[in-house]
């Protein structure tokens, strides 16, 4: 490289830097600071569900379901049976 291009390279440098400072704060220093909504805590203890819904003798909703009578030990070889 000859030393015109260390030049170059220097003046673009020091621009670079100097707007990196300069730009940030003032695109974030300019107006007050804005108010915003306060999230409630989550906790990781919730009470028991109502034993009047969720008791042994309510209804199981996810039974077994056999959908066929295939009884195919090899899956992925053709079934004998029709």
């Amino acid at each position: 490289m000859k030393q015109s291009d260390y030049l170059i390279l220097l003046v673009a440098l020091v621009i670079s830097v100097t707007l990196a400072v300069i730009l940030p704060k003032d695109l974030f220093s300019r107006g007050s600071l804005n108010q915003v909504e306060q999230v409630p805590i989550i906790r990781s203890y919730f009470p028991r569900p109502q034993s009047k819904y969720f008791n042994k003798s309510s209804i199981d909703l996810s039974p077994y379901i056999k959908i066929s009578n295939n009884n195919n030990q090899q899956p992925f070889s053709p079934s004998t049976s029709n």
